[in-house]
Parts: C-alpha cells; sequence; structure tokens
C-alpha cells in the first residue's frame, strides 16, 4: 500500500508541538492508520534522537511502549505548550495596537492568535470589534467606525478594509500620473530678447550677468540696431 506525505522530526525551535501533534493526525487520515497501536509506533519513530529519551524521562516509571498513545502526546503537550497564564493572554490582547508596517488584515490575523488561550468565548467577536476600533492606527477609518451606530465585527472589518484598500488605489493612481507640462513664459528685455541667468553668458557682452543688467545695454549695434556690441563672426 502506498505511503502518502512525510512526518519530520519534532523541532521545538521551529514549530509548536499542537501544530506537530496535527500534522500527525492529518499523516494517519491519509494512511487510513486507524489502529491506536501503530499512531503510538509512528509517533515514537519519528521523535528519535532528541524528543525520545525526554519521552521516556517524562513517563517515568512507565516506558513509552506500554503507553497508549493519547497519554504519550498529553505529557509532552504539557512538557512543550504548558497551559498559558489567562490574564498574561488577556494583558497581550488588551495591549496590542495597531503596527505602521501592518495592514487592518494583518492586524486582525494577529489579535485573532492572540485570543487563542484567552476563553473569551460568544463575547469574542464583539471584543475583536472593539480592539479594531481602539487599536487601528489610522484616524479617519476610527472615525468612520466610531460614527456606526449598529457596527458587528464583520461590517468593522469591511470598512476598514475597504478604506485602506481605496488609500492605496489613490496612492498608486497618483504616482502613476504624470505632473501636466507647464508652459514656462521666459523673461524678456523690453525688445523681447530673452533673459539669461546670472550664471549663464549675456547676449549682448559675452560675460556671465543678466542681459538686462549688460553695460551695453545702452548703446545700438552698428549691425543689427539692437543693444549689444558686436563680435567679429557676426
Amino acid at each position: 500500500m502506498a505511503t502518502y506525505g512525510k512526518i519530520g522530526e519534532f523541532k521545538e525551535s521551529e514549530e509548536s508541538w499542537t501544530q506537530w501533534v496535527e500534522w500527525l493526525e492529518q499523516y494517519f487520515l491519509a494512511n487510513e492508520a486507524e489502529d491506536v497501536v501503530k499512531h503510538r509506533a509512528i509517533l515514537l519513530g519519528v521523535c528519535r534522537s532528541k524528543t525520545y529519551p525526554l519521552t521516556r524521562d517524562l513517563l517515568q516509571p512507565a516506558k513509552p511502549v506500554e503507553t497508549t498513545f493519547k497519554k504519550i502526546v498529553h505529557t509532552l503537550q504539557k512538557h512543550f505548550s504548558p497551559k498559558p497564564n489567562e490574564i498574561v493572554e488577556h494583558c497581550k490582547v488588551h495591549s496590542r495596537n495597531q503596527n505602521e508596517d501592518k495592514g487592518v488584515a494583518a492586524y486582525m490575523a494577529e489579535l485573532r492568535k492572540l485570543t487563542k488561550h484567552c476563553n473569551f468565548g460568544e463575547t469574542l467577536p464583539e471584543m475583536l470589534r472593539d480592539w479594531l476600533v481602539c487599536g487601528i492606527n489610522n484616524k479617519k477609518i476610527q472615525w468612520q467606525l466610531l460614527a456606526e451606530r449598529e457596527l458587528t465585527l464583520k461590517k468593522a472589518e469591511e470598512i476598514a478594509l475597504g478604506e485602506e484598500l481605496a488609500a492605496k488605489h489613490m496612492v498608486d493612481i497618483q504616482s502613476d500620473t504624470t505632473p501636466s507640462s507647464v508652459n514656462q513664459v521666459d523673461a524678456r528685455d523690453k525688445k523681447g530678447i530673452k533673459e539669461h541667468h546670472p550664471d549663464s553668458e549675456c547676449y549682448r557682452c559675452g560675460e556671465k550677468h543678466k542681459a538686462s543688467a549688460c553695460r551695453f545695454k545702452g548703446p545700438q549695434c552698428f549691425k543689427c540696431g539692437r543693444g549689444h556690441i558686436a563680435k567679429e563672426s557676426w
């Protein structure tokens, strides 16, 4: 019979024990392993060098092969993931506001994760709604949420996500739009000749200053009649 999937060794630094056991149970389901004796054998077989010796120590004086799969899982659960203090968990979620670098969806996902061990029960949707309103960092969205008289969690998320998305679209539209070109009128002197900037060459004499301030502005050129001095090339 073909085997589906593969269960690697549990690594405490990379995953939680609860999550690893969930993967193990899905492995049993995929491979139709219904025998609880096989469950224990597979569990102990993939524990290997680090978790297996710990299992033996925690189960003393009993041996792993004499203990049920459920008992082994429960024993290791208490060791790797002891039950958190509810008050501490409540403080964590109550004090969590939205960070500047996280969007509304990420913020709500974080709040839901923090409530995992809080046992809020049926009041959780209402509390999540309140945390969203109080903890969101966008004041404009916060005002809109506060203006809603019958605000549910679903409606609050829809408003916050919609406003956030609209703001992003506006930024994209503005960044893609090139500024309209504005016709700049060149400064000219009374005779209609273009005015030069102080650091550019004066058309009257070739020196660097404004043409309107040139000392040769008054005299008339013998060739064209305009106020400048004639060059040899003219």
